[in-house]
């Protein structure tokens, strides 16, 4: 990265090695980026995040508020080092944005870690989706249409959703699934702890319930 991007072809491997030594101290240290570091595309997406802002948040919240930011089509131009400029995402006129992504895929999110579930089947996906991108839509055709691009662009282009079995997908990881369902508490609903309702005291609602509070405590 370093010999192609900044053609510092003399220094590359000293400034690489100095970048690693950086990294690898923090993501040691702290549990909650060494537990999403065990993915590839996570350890890429931490890398770019390193090299382009100079240090890895120590708050889970602005973590992966930055690697969601990233994964909404900047880090596929960072990572491209012999290709032409890739367009950013879009789906009709619209940017796919961090917060496009939050509107359409919290609530799917919160309702996944509300059923303890997994993964969940593609036309089922899809279906949730075309129910939101008809509200503006309304042109039921035109929704069904995009909701199928928006599935694609995450899965093919972004990462964020990947097919973990024929017809089922799932989050690149636990985290981003909790870190939507956190969204969607923090920037689509009125009132994040009676929606909580007594998830809040449960075990596995744990990280939901924390990264809810930092993302409330940024506002």
């Amino acid at each position: 990265y370093e010999r192609e991007i900044n053609k510092r072809i003399e220094t590359a491997e000293t400034e690489a090695d100095k970048s690693l030594k950086k990294m690898m101290f923090v993501v040691k240290n702290d549990k909650n980026i060494f537990t999403i570091a065990t993915n590839p595309l996570m350890l890429t997406i931490l890398a770019l995040i390193e090299h382009e802002g100079g240090e890895l948040p120590q708050d889970r919240g602005d973590l992966y508020a930055k690697c969601l930011r990233l994964l909404s089509g900047s880090w596929e131009k960072l990572r491209s080092l012999y290709e032409s400029e890739k367009p950013e995402f879009t789906l009709g006129n619209k940017k796919i944005t961090e917060d496009f992504i939050v509107y359409y895929l919290g609530p799917i999110a919160f309702d996944m870690h509300e059923k303890a579930q997994p993964d969940i089947e593609y036309e089922v996906l899809k279906e949730e989706l075309t129910k939101k991108f008809d509200l503006r839509n309304k042109d039921l055709l035109l929704s069904k249409e995009q909701a199928g691009d928006f599935i694609q662009i995450m899965k093919e282009r972004s990462g964020i959703l990947q097919e973990v079995s024929p017809g089922r997908y799932g989050f690149i990881h636990l985290t981003f699934k909790e870190y939507l369902a956190a969204r969607n508490l923090t920037d689509l609903s009125d009132d994040s702890i009676e929606k909580l309702g007594n998830n809040l005291f449960k075990p596995e609602w744990k990280e939901v319930v924390l990264l809810t509070v930092t993302s409330l405590k940024r506002r």
